[in-house]
């Protein structure tokens, strides 16, 4: 349904006088898995535009003790998905605190996830496209269902395909041997 709005032009994001992010803004839109990292880790490298990944933020807040990770694992914890207005703030402090002056734009993962978040995100700067990923749902459900992180390199991999990018192998296959 967001996807068809921004498509369709049903949102206004053109810059007005309050947008404050002044550079292009591209969002990754589609569901858990179907691959928006990976695409925006390669647009990322090729036109010189870090990615920001929502859910990579939250993973990472999580692991921490502020105010704002305790707000947000309570709300994790219930199973709920986070607040818009948290979302924002979250957003707010990514693009106007924290920008990388070198960059010549943002590719934004998993942010704005609903229309109301869209709206939202009209007051922080111009989004000038936006891609929305598909894949079938028993696709989805298996490559989420496989998905795991290496102890060592911390880097996520698919179990299905038994690979580990930091070449630790062998001691992660003795971790799957029980199950084969």
């Amino acid at each position: 349904m967001l996807a068809r709005a921004i498509l369709k032009g049903g949102l206004r994001f053109f810059a007005s006088e309050s947008a404050r992010y002044t550079k292009p803004i591209l969002l990754l839109m589609g569901a858990p898995g179907v691959g928006k990292g990976t695409y925006g880790k390669r647009l990322s490298r090729d036109w010189k535009m870090p990615v920001f990944s929502t859910g990579e933020y939250l993973r990472n807040l999580l692991k921490k003790e502020t105010d704002l990770s305790n707000r947000v694992r309570g709300i994790v914890q219930s199973g709920k998905l986070v607040d818009d207005d948290t979302m924002f703030k979250i957003m707010e402090h990514r693009l106007l605190h924290d920008e990388d002056q070198n960059a010549k734009g943002i590719i934004l993962d998993g942010f704005p996830r609903n229309v109301d978040q869209a709206k939202m995100m009209e007051k922080l700067g111009t989004i000038k496209a936006a891609m929305n990923f598909f894949l079938r749902d028993d696709i989805l459900v298996e490559k989420l269902a496989g998905r795991r992180e290496c102890e060592k390199c911390h880097i996520p991999y698919l179990s299905l395909i038994h690979i580990c990018r930091c070449r630790r192998i062998e001691r992660c296959r003795s971790r799957w041997s029980p199950y084969h």
